[in-house]
């Protein structure tokens, strides 16, 4: 367990992180929680052990994949939004975003990134947040980018079976070979459960675990 995140397993994190992104990777996953804990640490005030568990995650998995476009569905109160900003902001690779959308306004905890000492202030630049749906968001970034424009995908607004559904079918050919799609809540609701059905469309099979991601290749559920 980690010292400083609740509820966090590191070892599981680190095999999951390395199953779908590579061996390679586990002799960073220390240091990169390191990083974590620095700067957003003292951003996260909720106790929920899950807050403390998908924005690690996601922080960790972009550091190890160093992707270019990062879209997120959803943003409530705006921990992953904020982890994985942090994380392009530290890859410092030239180019990279994060599309971020909601229906409603950025949450409060975005003062709290602003107003704070140890938020890189330069990790903005990486931001683009729109007030709009998932499902229009990316038939938006079709319709501009086309097909395999995405590094890594993640699904976090309405998390009911329908939407669920029309954003995974959107987003996977939008996704480039060899990137990432995530899923907060995969199994919030009744099977059927939309993240599992794009899996077993894929010819995949998830590995237990909570939230799920999967590597157009390899399935973790986090």
């Amino acid at each position: 367990m980690s010292v400083l995140i609740p509820g966090l397993d590191v070892a599981h994190l680190s095999a999951s992180i390395c199953e779908l992104a590579g061996g390679q990777h586990a002799t960073s996953i220390a240091e990169w929680l390191e990083e974590f804990e620095t700067v957003m640490l003292p951003l996260l005030t909720r106790g929920d052990s899950v807050v403390f568990r998908h924005a690690p995650y996601l922080y960790c998995l972009l550091r190890a994949v160093r992707p270019l476009t990062v879209v997120e569905t959803g943003v409530d109160n705006g921990e992953s939004s904020l982890a994985m900003l942090a994380a392009l902001h530290k890859n410092g690779r030239p180019g990279s975003e994060l599309l971020s959308c909601d229906i409603g306004p950025p949450s409060p905890v975005y003062d709290r990134a602003f107003d704070s000492k140890v938020f890189p202030f330069d990790a903005w630049a990486y931001w683009h947040h729109r007030i709009i749906t998932g499902v229009n968001l990316l038939k938006l970034i079709e319709s501009e980018h086309g097909q395999r424009s995405i590094d890594v995908f993640f699904h976090d607004s309405d998390h009911r079976y329908d939407n669920q559904q029309k954003e995974y079918g959107l987003a996977y050919p939008l996704v480039l070979p060899g990137g990432f799609i995530g899923g907060d809540d995969a199994e919030w609701d009744n099977p059927p459960w939309a993240f599992h059905e794009m899996a077993a469309e894929h010819s995949l099979t998830p590995v237990p675990f909570g939230c799920g991601y999967l590597c157009k290749k390899t399935v973790a559920v986090v």
